[in-house]
């Protein structure tokens, strides 16, 4: 695990006429964690890993090389309370790029910060080259087929048409979605990602059951259904 360095925040806030001192408790610390690999269960070991978050001082950088099974840890923490100013003292969330092996996968996340190191929960950030972040559901086998809903009026229903619901682990939605449509040999019509997250597709039956396999789904639906669920 790496501590990260907090230079530039400080550099900046004496820039900006803040006075105090780095004495005292770091003002926040944030946690992040993952695997970088070529697939779910291949991980890449000696990777340097490289974490920069943005912030109104100008950012700072958190880094690790990822050990034999491909796996990272980054503890980052902000400058005591004595130089911060307050607008950046936890709890604060703040968006950040991960980089691994130079460009060879990257992902950008939200992590936020805690006041106290004991509070900290990790931010997981698993990576899968050509993929970028992956959630859990992508590398879990399903045991039994994400429900197909019966829809309310059938006059209603597209023919062919289903509106497929994501769990609320899957980060790359529209990555995601297009590879399951690719799997399921069907047509992509559109992708949601505001009131639910997930995608709309043309599917014959065989594709249905397709999607239905994976564990990132939590329902498919007629899209005549789900469209007038959507609207009440």
């Amino acid at each position: 695990m790496v501590i990260a360095g907090v230079l530039s925040i400080l550099a900046a806030s004496a820039c900006n006429g803040i006075l105090g001192d780095d004495r005292g408790p770091p003002a926040g610390y944030a946690l992040v964690e993952g695997t970088i690999g070529r697939s779910f269960d291949h991980g890449i070991p000696d990777l340097e890993v490289l974490l920069r978050c943005g912030s109104p001082s100008g950012g700072f950088a958190g880094e690790d090389v990822t050990g034999p099974d491909g796996s990272y840890s980054i503890l980052m923490t902000l400058p005591s309370e004595g130089v911060i100013p307050s607008n950046l003292r936890a709890p604060i969330s703040l968006t950040c790029d991960l980089v691994a092996g130079r460009g060879l996968v990257e992902a950008s996340l939200d992590v936020p910060f805690v006041r106290r190191r004991a509070d900290l929960q990790p931010v997981m950030a698993n990576l899968v080259v050509g993929k970028g972040r992956v959630a859990p559901c992508e590398s879990t086998e399903r045991a039994e087929p994400a429900p197909l809903l019966e829809p309310s009026d059938p006059a209603s229903v597209v023919p062919d048409e289903y509106v497929v619901r994501f769990e609320d682990e899957v980060f790359e939605v529209e990555r995601l979605a297009r590879e399951l449509v690719e799997v399921a040999e069907g047509d992509l019509l559109r992708i949601f990602e505001t009131a639910i997250e997930g995608f709309a597709a043309r599917l014959e039956e065989t594709g249905v059951a397709s999607v239905r396999s994976s564990a990132c789904v939590r329902y498919v639906a007629p899209n005549g259904l789900v469209e007038t669920q959507e609207q009440s």
